[in-house]
């Protein structure tokens, strides 16, 4: 059983799309064509309410759970739709908009997921928003932070945090330890004690880091 593709999900369309339509992109090509079985019972359920269809597919799934290549098959269908990345998803527009909502240590944050993360999270125009919205200025004069980053609305925040951090404590911040791995990859799971650093990825590994070193002691 295929699912309804996600170009047909998202896809405009000046009314609801019939069951027929929906039935023909299931059995578009590369995939066989349906059985007029399979056809007549996605007609049944696409006619279902919504409680009737979490029923159905409740019991489908107990009906296959003595059998475990159709379970995996169901799990390798339905697991994409779960790992969609959404800020690579959404046009850039769309992805700023909801970063905006962050706040800057939360955006600071989501940058270190993905490359593709970073360079959205150190959208110049987000970062300018920031700073407006704590009354930041932009800083025109020479920074400790000159080197290390290249946005300019995201340095002002630097230095104003660093300034900050001075102010209360008495001492500068402490160096930042930068952990590379996972590259291109979203880091799907984190976990840390006093020592180490376990960090999986959707690139099918995990990935056991020293804190002392920040260097990799072990790759599963």
């Amino acid at each position: 059983m295929k699912f309804v593709s996600s170009t047909a999900i998202i896809t405009p369309s000046p009314s609801s799309p019939s069951s027929s339509t929906i039935i023909d992109s299931l059995s578009s090509p590369p995939s066989p064509p349906l059985s007029t079985d399979v056809v007549n019972w996605l007609s049944m359920f696409l006619a279902m309410s919504n409680d009737d269809r979490s029923r159905a597919t409740e019991a489908l799934i107990r009906t296959c759970a003595t059998n475990t290549r159709q379970l995996n098959h169901i799990k390798n269908q339905i697991e994409p739709y779960f790992q969609r990345d959404f800020i690579r998803d959404l046009p850039r527009e769309l992805a700023l908009h909801v970063l905006k909502y962050l706040p800057a240590s939360d955006v600071a944050r989501a940058s270190r997921t993905c490359r593709y993360w970073y360079e959205t999270c150190n959208d110049i125009l987000l970062w300018k928003r920031i700073c407006q919205t704590k009354t930041i200025p932009l800083k025109q004069l020479p920074t400790i932070f000159d080197e290390t980053v290249d946005n300019q609305w995201k340095r002002s925040y630097a230095c104003h945090k660093h300034l900050e951090y001075v102010w209360q404590h008495g001492q500068p911040l402490p160096e930042p330890l930068v952990l590379r791995g996972h590259e291109d990859f979203v880091i799907t799971c984190l976990q840390f004690d006093g020592k180490r650093i376990v960090s999986g990825s959707d690139d099918n590994t995990l990935k056991i880091w020293s804190i002392a070193t920040g260097k990799v002691n072990l790759i599963i």
